[in-house]
């Protein structure tokens, strides 16, 4: 609605064209009667963009030629930079805002060639996959406000790169946008990751864009070497940590460090404290989609598997039940090791099964891919 109120306005605008109309050839037709007598013949219609020839140029407007057929205007608010480098004589683009105004002239505008020019340049970018080096306008809770061209797009925060990912705890919104608005004005390699882009909906990755820099890193990291690191930021499932590698971008080598890698002991992993900005010693454990998983426990030998050769399958032992469930019950074997054993509630009734009571225990398995000896009550 707004478009066609624009193309309205120009239609039936009037200007005096003054010192330039004298320039222009006489007509005996209008342009609204060659097209009605003729509709095919007219090679322009309103929205095309089509190649003109510079008559006249003034800072309020400029003469073009199209076709040899009729005379055009651009206003100048349909100017675009280009209008500083062009000269009578040249021939340039420009979309056609109207056939015919009250002055019998087509008007057009540079401004809006531009737009579709720059489209079509990023759609061949998008198609080569090229990484785009856009710049920051803005930003808010979500993320970035993207420039590019003349066109602007959005970033959403999962889609920053490592380096610039916002560290912040207890996802404080607040603090996020103080994080981000370092990063107001200056220019950021993107891709653009729309399924069906257009130019008024542009979703931008940054992390798309240095995926390619990010694998090349990772080359030269190898699954089960130690690294010295810091953290960069902590979560409900772990922390994450950048890792120290001599000769490469330490921003893009960052991984995870689960909960469950924190320490062998369960009790010591809840209980200790890391904080963002620690160093830490690490072991990489995995490399999944350009993603590090890390360790900080295998830096050590696992305790257990020393621990439960105390025990061998067929061995009857006395133990500690520690904890009662409706399918069975946890058994303290010594200070590292524990043991299960099923049991159904009938079973537990019957003999009277207390937590915190020893009974005689027989040992059917010992599984040390699960750390976790199986018994039997006997």
């Amino acid at each position: 609605m707004l478009i066609a109120t624009q193309l309205t306005a120009h239609c039936f605008e009037r200007r005096a064209l003054s010192v330039e109309r004298k320039n222009m050839p006489t007509t005996t037709a209008t342009m609204d009667n060659l097209i009605q007598a003729n509709p095919h013949l007219v090679p322009f219609h309103e929205g095309e963009t089509v190649e003109v020839e510079i008559l006249a140029k003034s800072k309020k407007r400029t003469l073009v030629d199209l076709f040899g057929l009729t005379t055009g205007i651009i206003p100048e608010r349909e100017y675009s930079s280009v209008i500083e480098e062009i000269k009578v004589g040249d021939k340039i683009l420009a979309q056609v805002i109207c056939q015919e105004n009250d002055d019998g002239v087509a008007v057009l505008s540079l401004k809006r060639a531009d737009r579709q020019r720059i489209w079509e340049q990023i759609q061949e970018e998008i198609k080569s996959g090229k990484s785009l080096s856009v710049r920051v306008k803005d930003v808010n809770r979500g993320g970035l406000i993207i420039e590019y061209q003349n066109l602007e797009g959005f970033m959403p925060l999962s889609q920053l790169s490592p380096e610039h990912y916002p560290r912040v705890g207890g996802n404080n919104p607040g603090k996020i946008v103080e994080k981000i608005s370092s990063l107001i004005g200056k220019r950021i390699p993107a891709k653009i990751i729309n399924p069906n882009p257009d130019p008024k909906n542009l979703i931008f990755s940054e992390r798309a864009a240095v995926a390619g820099s990010i694998s090349q890193e990772l080359e030269k990291i190898k699954i089960g070497d130690d690294y010295n690191g810091v953290i960069t930021r902590l979560t409900d499932f772990g922390f994450f940590v950048r890792l120290e590698v001599e000769g490469s971008e330490g921003a893009l080598l960052e991984g995870l460090v689960h909960l469950s890698e924190i320490s062998w002991s369960r009790t010591e992993a809840r209980e200790k404290k890391f904080a963002s900005g620690d160093k830490v010693k690490v072991k990489v454990i995995g490399i999944n989609n350009n993603r590090l998983a890390l360790s900080i426990k295998q830096l050590s030998d696992d305790p257990w598997r020393e621990a439960v050769t105390d025990f061998i399958p067929d061995q009857e032992i006395e133990a500690n039940l520690t904890k009662l469930t409706p399918f069975g019950g946890f058994i303290k074997l010594n200070e590292i090791v524990d043991g299960t054993v099923s049991l159904t509630e009938k079973e537990i009734k019957e003999k009277a099964l207390k937590e915190g009571e020893k009974y005689r225990f027989k040992i059917k398995k010992i599984d040390n891919k699960l750390r976790r000896v199986i018994l039997e009550l006997t």
